[in-house]
């Protein structure tokens, strides 16, 4: 693509070039690339169709003692409980659920 300025209020344009012409009315697509719906959201305006058989993601979570309120008493509580005060989990879809189309 090439990008280049739109004009005298600033902005951008993008300029597509194709490997073949196209007429009105043909379907053109385009990879945005792998992106999490999350990011295709905020990137593109949309979320894709998506298979809950190959949807997963990770959630981080972890104590910030600058922001958390007693976080020394939370740690404590995490490790003695066999937790850390930072921690990553895999989640995984349930493919038998169904999507809330008002999402």
């Amino acid at each position: 693509p090439i990008i280049a300025s739109a004009g005298m209020f600033g902005g951008k344009v993008v300029k597509i070039l194709t490997d073949r012409s196209y007429e009105s009315g043909d379907r053109v697509c385009m990879s945005l690339g792998l992106k999490s719906s999350a990011e295709c959201l905020e990137d593109h305006g949309f979320v894709p169709e998506v298979d809950l058989r190959d949807c997963s993601c990770e959630i981080a979570v972890s104590i910030e003692e600058e922001v958390d309120k007693y976080p020394d008493d939370k740690v404590t509580i995490l490790e003695d409980n066999g937790f850390r005060s930072s921690m990553q989990f895999d989640l995984l879809a349930d493919p038998s659920s169904e999507i809330d189309p008002d999402l």
